[in-house]
């Protein structure tokens, strides 16, 4: 998984882990079922703290996007937004994120 975070940007690091977080679904970088680096593993990487990436995963399981599994870690959701939104058909709109 490649990410590219901007710790001086307008934008929240939260939001910006977030948005690529959905673009690798999106973009088939990250696959359902696919098993995300821990929380403490994102965060030494980039050099932010847990809480952040913590709250990011989070607002990405409430919004559909991820599991947590007990005991194992976060995975990328087999039914997630994207999946339901090809099986029904329907096209994305660029303002997903």
């Amino acid at each position: 998984m490649r990410l590219w975070l901007s710790k001086n940007g307008e934008v929240p690091l939260r939001e910006q882990l977030v948005r690529q977080i959905m673009l690798g679904v999106v973009s088939d970088d990250l696959k359902p079922g696919q098993r995300l680096p821990s929380t403490r593993e994102l965060a030494r990487r980039f050099r932010i703290h847990s809480n952040t990436v913590s709250a990011a995963y989070r607002e990405l399981e409430r919004r559909g996007w991820l599991e947590f599994r007990k005991g194992s870690g976060v995975y990328v959701r087999a039914d997630s937004p994207m999946t339901d939104l090809a099986a029904s058909g329907r096209v994305w709109q660029r303002n997903w994120l």
